[in-house]
Protein backbone atom coordinates (compact mmCIF):
# COMPACT_ATOMS: atom_id res chain seq x y z
CA UNK A 1 0.00 0.00 0.00
CA UNK A 2 1.31 3.41 -0.96
CA UNK A 3 0.23 6.60 0.79
CA UNK A 4 -0.06 10.03 -0.77
CA UNK A 5 2.76 12.48 -0.27
CA UNK A 6 2.10 15.80 1.45
CA UNK A 7 2.26 17.59 -1.92
CA UNK A 8 -0.31 15.20 -3.38
CA UNK A 9 -2.56 15.65 -0.36
CA UNK A 10 -2.38 19.44 -0.70
CA UNK A 11 -3.13 19.17 -4.42
CA UNK A 12 -6.19 17.03 -3.73
CA UNK A 13 -7.30 19.43 -1.00
CA UNK A 14 -7.01 22.39 -3.41
CA UNK A 15 -9.05 20.44 -5.97
CA UNK A 16 -11.83 19.75 -3.45
CA UNK A 17 -11.92 23.17 -1.77
CA UNK A 18 -11.47 25.02 -5.07
CA UNK A 19 -14.62 23.41 -6.39
CA UNK A 20 -16.56 24.99 -3.51
CA UNK A 21 -14.95 28.44 -4.00
CA UNK A 22 -14.51 29.05 -7.75
CA UNK A 23 -14.44 32.84 -7.23
CA UNK A 24 -11.07 32.64 -5.39
CA UNK A 25 -7.93 32.56 -7.54
CA UNK A 26 -5.76 31.42 -4.63
CA UNK A 27 -6.60 29.39 -1.53
CA UNK A 28 -4.45 28.98 1.57
CA UNK A 29 -3.87 25.40 2.73
CA UNK A 30 -3.55 24.11 6.28
CA UNK A 31 0.20 23.97 5.61
CA UNK A 32 0.27 27.77 5.13
CA UNK A 33 0.92 27.49 1.40
CA UNK A 34 -0.94 29.35 -1.32
CA UNK A 35 -2.40 27.03 -3.92
CA UNK A 36 -3.81 28.03 -7.28
CA UNK A 37 -7.50 27.22 -7.52
CA UNK A 38 -8.02 24.86 -10.48
CA UNK A 39 -11.65 26.01 -10.78
CA UNK A 40 -10.96 29.77 -10.92
CA UNK A 41 -11.98 31.26 -14.29
CA UNK A 42 -11.56 35.00 -13.75
CA UNK A 43 -8.85 37.43 -14.82
CA UNK A 44 -5.25 36.55 -13.88
CA UNK A 45 -4.42 37.32 -10.25
CA UNK A 46 -0.88 37.63 -8.89
CA UNK A 47 0.25 35.40 -6.07
CA UNK A 48 -1.02 36.95 -2.79
CA UNK A 49 2.47 37.36 -1.36
CA UNK A 50 3.72 39.12 -4.51
CA UNK A 51 0.76 41.50 -4.30
CA UNK A 52 1.62 42.24 -0.63
CA UNK A 53 5.29 42.88 -1.50
CA UNK A 54 4.24 45.27 -4.28
CA UNK A 55 2.00 47.18 -1.86
CA UNK A 56 4.89 47.46 0.63
CA UNK A 57 7.26 48.70 -2.09
CA UNK A 58 4.73 51.33 -3.18
CA UNK A 59 4.25 52.47 0.43
CA UNK A 60 8.03 52.83 0.82
CA UNK A 61 8.28 54.75 -2.47
CA UNK A 62 5.62 57.19 -1.27
CA UNK A 63 7.32 57.56 2.12
CA UNK A 64 10.53 58.64 0.36
CA UNK A 65 8.86 61.46 -1.59
CA UNK A 66 9.75 65.01 -0.74
CA UNK A 67 7.20 67.60 0.38
CA UNK A 68 6.32 68.34 -3.29
CA UNK A 69 5.56 64.70 -4.07
CA UNK A 70 8.73 64.15 -6.10
CA UNK A 71 10.20 60.65 -5.84
CA UNK A 72 13.50 60.68 -3.99
CA UNK A 73 14.02 56.92 -4.05
CA UNK A 74 17.56 57.26 -5.37
CA UNK A 75 18.60 58.74 -2.04
CA UNK A 76 17.81 55.59 -0.10
CA UNK A 77 17.31 55.68 3.61
CA UNK A 78 19.12 58.25 5.68
CA UNK A 79 21.19 56.45 8.25
CA UNK A 80 24.79 56.24 9.39
CA UNK A 81 25.70 54.16 6.32
CA UNK A 82 24.19 56.35 3.61
CA UNK A 83 24.48 59.78 5.24
CA UNK A 84 27.82 60.60 3.63
CA UNK A 85 26.91 59.29 0.16
CA UNK A 86 24.82 62.20 -1.07
CA UNK A 87 24.85 65.98 -0.98
CA UNK A 88 23.10 66.90 2.25
CA UNK A 89 22.27 70.47 1.19
CA UNK A 90 20.59 69.30 -2.02
CA UNK A 91 18.49 66.86 -0.02
CA UNK A 92 17.59 69.52 2.50
CA UNK A 93 16.55 71.93 -0.27
CA UNK A 94 14.35 69.25 -1.88
CA UNK A 95 12.63 68.46 1.40
CA UNK A 96 13.71 64.84 1.69
CA UNK A 97 15.75 65.57 4.82
CA UNK A 98 14.42 67.85 7.48
CA UNK A 99 16.70 69.25 10.10
CA UNK A 100 15.68 70.94 13.31
CA UNK A 101 17.34 74.33 13.49
CA UNK A 102 17.20 74.37 17.28
CA UNK A 103 18.67 71.52 19.25
CA UNK A 104 16.10 70.69 21.97
CA UNK A 105 18.61 70.07 24.75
Amino acid sequence: MQFATVAEAIQEWAFNVGHERPECAWICSDYDTWERNPYYRGPPVEHPEVEYENQQAEAERISLQNRNGVDMVWLGRVNEFTFGRFDFEVCRANGCVQVEEVIPF
